[in-house]
């Protein structure tokens, strides 16, 4: 598996020329849980061979690591919205982060989705759901 830090937008889309888009995980990383008050600062994408992350601009940005702005990110998902929205989008809370996406005035609802918080309640509605507990029980 490669492991892949994008800080441009040139880079972000020449990884993901060649992405697997047919089924694939995603999450954001925010500054907050809170719809109203959050900031982005990241993403990350894994297709089953190559992981992704892109780093966001934002205040919370103290290190001041090299990263893409907010617009640039966007720019780039949104050349690539077909394809993200034909195949199974996957996600820990799901909603969340197509919110998050919503908010940045990118749709990701449109394809295939499926959301392991949802899936993990359905195999076992009394334990916990959050990611670190699958992750340390399930991997």
């Amino acid at each position: 598996m490669s492991k892949v830090i994008v800080y441009d937008r040139q880079s972000f889309k020449e990884e993901l020329k060649n992405f697997n888009f047919e089924e694939f995980s995603w999450d954001t990383e925010t500054t907050s849980l809170r719809q109203d008050e959050l900031e982005i600062t990241g993403i990350s994408m894994y297709d089953g061979n190559k992981a992704l992350y892109a780093p966001i601009n934002s205040e919370k940005n103290e290190k001041k690591v090299p990263c893409m702005e907010y617009y640039e990110m966007v720019k780039v998902l949104k050349d690539y919205q077909k394809e993200i929205n034909g195949g199974l989008n996957i996600a820990h809370n799901w909603v969340f982060d197509a919110r998050v996406m919503d908010k940045m005035g990118f749709d990701i609802t449109r394809g295939k989705r499926a959301c392991t918080m949802v899936l993990h309640h359905l195999i076992n509605e009394n334990s916990e759901h959050g990611l670190k507990y699958l992750v340390k029980n399930y991997l």
